[in-house]
């Protein structure tokens, strides 16, 4: 019964999430659509000056004048930066840089067998042996790094049975990332336009988190799995949202 009543609460934490960011999405769309018609009245208004200008403007493409005589004419890029033939993400033969535990956790979340085994006898947490731990490195809203580290329980009962607490299902790994960081990095590229190689000296800046290329890489490509049937759903939902 504990297992079901379990259960249901995270189904309806799952459907709250769902709500919100279906409502999130909602406003996204909606800035998408108001967007799309300022970009669109932008490019008739363009093009109706540029109509202007190529009637009234005389330069040395449509007259005797010399170039040096050409006024507010738009000058090429100038950059002297070639363009890169490296792939997004982590280079080859680059040293990269792993995740380590820490060993002054900002605080620990542990987690017990239940007290009771089905025998009937009670198992005591003070008996439970510590089975693993995993570490979540993470930020909260106002950007301090934290280090939560999350302790896995087991405990053997006089009869013989071994039981186990449970973990959390986004803590999979050893050492990772959590969710609010990552957020921050998918933020960064896909809303503020931040280029990737950018992203990590960014993140390093505010967080003192330093994250390779091919690990941010990873963090959008999971992010972009993860959005693409609410995508999809928002496609059919608003076929044509101009």
């Amino acid at each position: 019964m504990r297992t079901i009543d379990r259960l249901e609460r995270e189904n309806q934490a799952l459907k709250k999430q769902v709500e919100t960011l279906l409502k999130e999405l909602d406003r996204v769309m909606s800035r998408v659509q108001a967007l799309s018609q300022e970009n669109t009245m932008l490019h008739e208004k363009v093009k109706d000056l540029e109509d202007k200008l190529s009637r009234n403007h005389k330069n040395s493409s449509n007259s005797s004048f010399p170039p040096s005589r050409d006024l507010h004419t738009v000058k090429k890029n100038q950059s002297l930066r070639n363009k890169s033939t490296r792939k997004p993400g982590g280079q080859p033969k680059h040293k990269g840089s792993t995740l380590q535990q820490s060993d002054f956790p900002t605080s620990i979340e542990s987690y017990y067998p239940p007290s009771t085994c089905q025998c009937g006898n009670t198992l005591n947490q003070e008996d439970a042996s510590l089975l693993c731990k995993r570490q979540v490195f993470d930020i909260p809203p106002v950007l301090e790094q934290i280090c939560t580290e999350h302790r896995l329980y087991e405990n053997r009962c006089s009869c013989g049975q071994l039981h186990k607490g449970s973990m959390p299902s986004n803590i999979k790994a050893p050492v990772q990332y959590g969710s609010h960081l990552r957020s921050l990095i998918v933020s960064l590229y896909v809303e503020h336009y931040i280029p990737l190689n950018r992203i990590g000296s960014l993140v390093e800046e505010i967080t003192s988190f330093k994250i390779g290329d091919g690990t941010i890489t990873n963090i959008l490509n999971k992010a972009q799995e993860v959005m693409t049937p609410l995508y999809e759903s928002l496609v059919n939902r608003y076929p044509n949202p101009v």
